[in-house]
């Protein structure tokens, strides 16, 4: 599922997970209805287009997140594309 993908991509690269709290609600309904904290301003070394990535992967509404495995190895590629091309 994109959703549980975004929220492990978030948790690997923050070291934080996009809601937290004591209480299972409040956290369930952030899950609904509010943006997570952009990943940038928890790890500003994280690289904009990844960060659009995760966003993307949480979307609250599902028509907006990535629709397929294929869809995410595209945006994957085009940022190890970017990085690459840095390198060299």
């Amino acid at each position: 599922d994109a959703y549980a993908l975004g929220c492990i991509a978030y948790k690997i690269f923050t070291a934080t997970v996009p809601f937290d709290g004591e209480d299972v609600m409040p956290i369930l309904v952030a899950h609904l209805a509010t943006p997570p904290v952009p990943p940038r301003q928890l790890a500003p070394h994280l690289p904009a287009d990844l960060e659009t990535v995760i966003l993307k992967l949480l979307a609250k509404k599902p028509e907006q997140r990535v629709q397929s495995c294929r869809e995410l190895t595209t945006l994957l590629g085009g940022i190890l594309a970017s990085v690459r091309g840095r390198q060299s």
